[in-house]
């Protein structure tokens, strides 16, 4: 085999295995929650609602139209709780997160009486 051929062999190994690496590259690791907040009552959006993910450090706050989003969430299972003041409070089980998907959790709010 002459040089060139070993040349242009040995660069064409290398094209195919940076083919296959970037693609799994490509691949998202975690997903998004994302939603709104509204009240029971009038449906109208509660901004400044506190969503957290329990047992964890992550959360948003929803905006002036009641929507929140939390990205980067890992694979799983989790616990969402809601907060606002005038509000009960409302917890959420089994929200499951899929790596690269959006996951749509709406929560209406009961107000309290202060």
């Amino acid at each position: 085999m002459s040089n060139i051929s070993r040349a242009l062999a040995i660069v064409c190994a290398i094209a195919l295995v940076l083919c296959f690496t970037s693609s799994s590259f490509a691949q998202g690791t975690a997903g998004k929650i994302t939603g709104q907040v509204l009240d029971s009552g009038t449906n109208e959006p509660l901004p400044a609602a506190s969503v957290r993910i329990e047992g964890t450090v992550m959360g948003s706050m929803a905006d002036e139209t009641g929507n929140y989003f939390i990205l980067n969430v890992p694979p799983g299972e989790y616990s969402l709780v809601v907060n606002v003041i005038g509000y009960q409070p409302l917890r959420v089980e089994q929200v499951r997160v899929q790596q690269d998907f959006t996951t749509y959790q709406n929560f209406e709010l009961e107000s309290t009486v202060l």
